[in-house]
């Protein structure tokens, strides 16, 4: 996490990834726990886009 930090709070890096469409965390998103909710919130967006997609084979 403090290499995080370091590297999102670094101007140049900053600059060049908001360049490139990324949506940038605050402090408080960085963490575990942070990482983990938005994964669990991203399964439950997803899942039943794909479900209804359907197999793709």
């Amino acid at each position: 996490t403090d290499a995080l930090d370091k590297a999102l709070d670094d101007e140049q890096t900053r600059k060049r990834l908001l360049e490139l469409g990324s949506v940038l965390p605050g402090k408080a998103e960085r963490g575990q726990q942070a990482l983990a909710s938005l994964v669990k919130s991203e399964i439950a967006r997803w899942t039943p886009i794909i479900k209804a997609a359907g197999p793709t084979n």
